[in-house]
């Protein structure tokens, strides 16, 4: 029997004091909760292992000087160390018996470590979605055996501000949940063919878009139009009034709008006069960030985007804490007595 040690540590940035108090409040609740809990990780059929995680305040040694040379952000970080040892049989792939390769160097390097990260990138999502305004990861780092491999995808949904656009717009409302719940739901109603299959449900499609909005130097644009393909994957059936269905669905989900009611209907109008080709947008290319065109661009995008953002991870949430796997809505007729 063969065994590998696999270790990830993940900076997450510390709160400032211009953060909202809840974030603040809940940061330090997550690390409470979090610091020394196991996590079941499902890395293939044959393999389950479960993975310790520990919060650290800072990194000693060759990690320390490599974190370092990796740190992206000047904010102070709070450190994640993840860590798993897991045991696997000896491999043999025949495509490799007329090759210089050893199959468990190949299965480890090419299989085994890379399913393990892909299973950290879930738990984090899933994380996000049980404690949005908590947690906004930063430089991250792969060790196996004690050998760094590499740094971990940068991670770029910085939830806080979804958190503060929900509590100064008072709609939705987001709350704590419990984070082994919350990951069981991820794993089993999320992807019921598979957790590395690709989509094959309204939430995993849903999921599966929000996931997009993690990736690094991602525009406006890209935010909407993911945000967008999830938030109409659980709440439109059909091609008619596309926008209407959402605005009441969403409000029969997560709650009536009492104040900005005009909110989901300006999301819509946005993204409607964006994918019809009536909204003005930079290119690719664009560079003149001071231009009063640009500026004008972002402060019109500003708050659809929010909404957009606010609204899927919202529902995302309230799936998870009822452990659902789809929404279904339906017409009641309602007739007065004269």
């Amino acid at each position: 029997m063969n065994k590998v040690k696999i270790e990830i540590y993940q900076g997450i940035l510390i709160p400032m004091g211009f953060d909202p108090e809840e974030s603040i409040e809940y940061f330090k609740k997550l690390l409470s909760d979090i610091n020394g809990t196991q996590i079941n990780f499902p890395i293939s059929p044959e393999i389950k292992v479960k993975v310790r995680i520990k919060v650290l305040n800072s990194l000693r040694g060759q990690k320390r000087k490599l974190w370092k040379l990796y740190k992206t952000h000047i904010r102070e970080e709070i450190i994640l160390k993840f860590s798993s040892t897991i045991y696997f049989k000896d491999q043999n792939f025949e495509e490799l018996k007329s090759t210089n390769f050893n199959s468990n160097d190949f299965y480890l390097k090419h299989l085994l470590i890379p399913n393990f990260e892909k299973r950290y990138y879930d738990f984090i999502v899933a994380l996000d979605i049980a404690r949005v305004g908590a947690l906004h990861p930063g430089t991250g780092l792969l060790f196996s055996n004690g050998f760094f491999l590499r740094p971990l995808k940068p991670l770029n949904l910085y939830s806080i501000d979804i958190l503060s656009y929900s509590l100064e717009k008072k709609w939705p409302v987001f709350e704590q949940l419990n984070i082994h719940k919350t990951w069981s739901w991820y794993l089993t109603k999320a992807f019921p063919k598979g957790i590395d299959e690709i989509s094959s449900t309204n939430l995993s499609r849903a999921i599966n878009a929000f996931t997009y909005l993690y990736q690094e130097n991602i525009s406006e644009q890209e935010r909407l139009f993911w945000t967008m393909v999830g938030i109409e994957s659980l709440y439109v059936g059909g091609k008619e009034a596309i926008g209407e269905q959402v605005r009441k669905k969403a409000q029969i989900f997560l709650g009536e709008i009492k104040e900005f009611k005009k909110r989901l209907t300006k999301m819509y109008d946005y993204r409607s006069a964006f994918v019809h080709g009536s909204k003005d947008f930079p290119g690719y290319f664009h560079i003149h960030d001071g231009l009063d065109t640009f500026d004008k661009f972002i402060e019109d995008s500003e708050d659809p985007v929010q909404v957009a953002k606010s609204l899927l991870l919202a529902t995302l949430q309230k799936m998870a804490k009822y452990e659902l796997d789809d929404l279904e809505f339906e017409y009641i007729l309602k007739t007065k007595s004269s």
